[in-house]
């Protein structure tokens, strides 16, 4: 599932909770028509790529109470995630402090698995290493993975860099989180993932379109 959210130019929550709301919104509504689509609401995870990444973090945080006024039964049920994945995130840590990570996005002991993948060239490296101290800090099991290479914005694209193989690394952690219960072959499929911040395509319990698959 892919969430297309409200953005500002103001930046992101806690100055701006449009988009924090839309994806609160969106893993209720998961939530809902769990049954519906035939799926476990205990294996749904928010996935974040660049500012996405942020989006994901702050709805990892911020998931005990909705930032907008209740819609339909969706409010009811929980919209934490039960695991998070940040594809080369940004404005994760605090420029000039020491990788320390964004206060608003607080860490706890509550605070669900979380595996973040980064290039050591992308600007926004720091975001990834904050992230992973502030899980130490908390004692969440983290699990980072950095490459040398790669950049900002690698995504799926298959390429000669070692980064490309990163959604294999995610399917090898969603199992040993026990959130995969049997082996699956690249590309990535769980039960339902929702895809936070841009436009591409997580695919969920059916299998992708033919013209899309990868060998």
């Amino acid at each position: 599932m892919v969430l297309k959210c409200r953005v500002s130019e103001t930046g992101p929550y806690p100055k701006y909770s449009a988009a924090l709301a839309d994806a609160q919104r969106a893993l209720g509504l998961v939530q809902l028509h769990a049954a519906e689509w035939k799926m476990g609401p205990e294996c749904v995870g928010g996935l974040g790529s660049s500012a996405g990444g942020h989006l994901a973090v702050a709805l990892r945080t911020h998931n005990q109470q909705r930032v907008y006024n209740p819609i339909d039964a969706a409010e009811t049920l929980s919209c934490r995630p039960d695991f998070t994945v940040l594809v080369y995130p940004a404005c994760l840590s605090i420029p000039g402090q020491n990788l320390m990570a964004n206060k608003d996005l607080l860490t706890t002991a509550q605070t669900p698995p979380m595996f973040p993948v980064q290039a050591e060239n992308d600007p926004y490296v720091e975001s990834a290493i904050a992230s992973y101290a502030a899980l130490r800090s908390a004692n969440v099991p983290p699990e980072l993975h950095r490459y040398a290479e790669g950049g900002h914005g690698f995504e799926l694209r298959q390429t000669a860099l070692p980064v490309t193989g990163w959604p294999g690394s995610v399917e090898a952690w969603l199992k040993t989180i026990g959130i995969l219960k049997t082996p699956k072959k690249y590309p990535l499929r769980v039960q339902k993932f929702l895809r936070i911040g841009d436009t591409n395509t997580c695919y969920g319990d059916q299998d992708e379109p033919e013209s899309q698959r990868t060998s």
